[in-house]
């Protein structure tokens, strides 16, 4: 075989094998990208029903501080319920936004970079609608009771109760806060990533390993 036949045939190999590859990335990719998608499902879902628990909230503290105008602790407890209804509205949106904007038709690098907002999101909304519940079950304590004509708060009152929960769900509330600003703060990029992952749950953390996935073997055929 001439010099020239070999050239053209090992530039003909070259260009069949760089096709292949092509193809292999794109299957691939197509299979991680529907993964990603399969993924986040459970995310989405889980901002539905917590945008039609919010609804159900405002209703719920509506009822409450509409009927006792006169009685401030249960007019307060209403209206925490009804505040904190509204807040499960939004920051669940807001998650659904994010999710909903992802262009998965975007080179690997960028989606990741979208999936990190998405992250940043929900672990902001998930501190924002999570910790308050050391003292939200309070008011919905007392709002479920009031609506049942038991007068809770008056009892936890006088029995000290009421102080000493409120006390205590405070401490708490404020050490976890301190405990997440402090992993936060610390310059260690793994730890705030261990720690965002924790809060982020399984959904996310599957879908960035789908990404990782092209993205590495984007990285073995350059």
């Amino acid at each position: 075989m001439e010099l020239d036949d070999l050239k053209t045939t090992w530039q003909r190999l070259d260009r069949q094998l760089q096709q292949q590859n092509r193809l292999n990335l794109q299957r691939l990719r197509d299979t991680q990208l529907d993964k990603t998608r399969k993924s986040l499902r459970p995310l989405r879902w889980g901002h539905v029903l917590q945008i039609a628990l919010g609804i159900v909230s405002i209703i719920f503290g509506v009822s409450i501080w509409t009927k006792n105008l006169s009685v401030t602790a249960y007019l307060v407890s209403g209206l925490i319920i009804h505040t904190y209804g509204i807040v499960l509205i939004v920051t669940g949106a807001q998650v659904l936004y994010r999710i909903k904007s992802l262009d998965f038709g975007a080179p690997v690098v960028d989606i990741q970079k979208q999936m990190l907002r998405i992250e940043r999101t929900y672990v902001n909304a998930g501190w924002l609608v999570g910790l308050p519940w050391w003292l939200l079950w309070i008011p919905y304590s007392l709002g479920v009771a009031s609506l049942g004509g038991f007068n809770l708060y008056a009892q936890a009152a006088a029995s000290g109760w009421l102080g000493w929960s409120v006390g205590v769900c405070t401490i708490g509330m404020v050490a976890t806060w301190m405990w997440y600003r402090k992993a936060q703060l610390s310059g260690d990029p793994e730890q705030v990533k261990k720690v965002n992952e924790a809060i982020a749950g399984n959904s996310l953390k599957n879908a960035k390993r789908h990404l990782k996935e092209i993205e590495r073997f984007e990285h073995e055929q350059n």
